[in-house]
């Protein structure tokens, strides 16, 4: 009960990156403004940058141009085409519903709010918060949690528990007091390895 449980979204609780794909899908329906085609055109190398240097992107370019309620319309639209094809970790979901702790959360690059209206859509419940992408005047990211990132942020909840499946997660489980990896990361797994962390099966059905 002493510790909060920190769990990664994209690739650990669920088998995809939402972002990357309700992106791929707003381009595909041609909703995303010529705005946001030129926004994405110039901001992505000051992004890949940010990323390379483990903080993440800075500019999000895809809901240039849309009011709020054109941009919950797309996120709503997208889960419902999208969602039921969406596999949850349900091994993971099973530990954590028999895990007492004094909190759960999702800490995702993944834009917050989609992540939010996914679990609803799914009917997860077992989250205390979700903290993930936020922006301000739907271009500027206020905050990204991103590989180097994410520690800043999970810093106020130690100590805690942390499970991650990239390597990009290598600096959240560094500084966890117990680390979890869901396997499928050659790298990552071979950290865990040396550094006697948990492994678990990719799991997703």
């Amino acid at each position: 009960m002493d510790r909060t449980w920190i769990i990664d979204f994209d690739g650990t609780l669920i088998d995809v990156d939402l972002g990357r794909m309700f992106v791929s899908w707003m381009h595909s329906t041609r909703r995303i403004k010529k705005s946001g085609l030129v926004i994405r055109a110039l901001a992505w190398p000051l992004n890949e940058l940010c990323r390379r240097c483990g903080y993440g992107q800075i500019v999000q370019s895809w809901s240039t141009g849309l009011s709020v309620d054109a941009q919950m319309s797309a996120m709503h639209s997208f889960l419902d085409e999208e969602c039921g094809s969406i596999v949850v970790n349900e091994h993971l979901l099973s530990i954590l519903r028999l895990t007492e702790a004094r909190s759960k959360i999702v800490l995702t690059g993944c834009n917050q709010i989609l992540v939010q209206a996914f679990l609803e859509t799914r009917g997860i419940r077992d989250f205390d918060a979700v903290i993930g992408l936020t922006t301000r005047g739907n271009i500027w990211v206020i905050q990204h949690p991103y590989s180097r990132s994410k520690v800043s942020i999970a810093k106020k909840y130690h100590p805690y528990v942390a499970v991650g499946d990239s390597w990009s997660d290598r600096h959240l489980l560094n500084q966890a007091t117990e680390s979890i990896v869901i396997d499928g990361d050659r790298r990552l797994r071979l950290l865990a390895e040396a550094k006697a962390w948990k492994v678990f099966p990719r799991v997703m059905a």
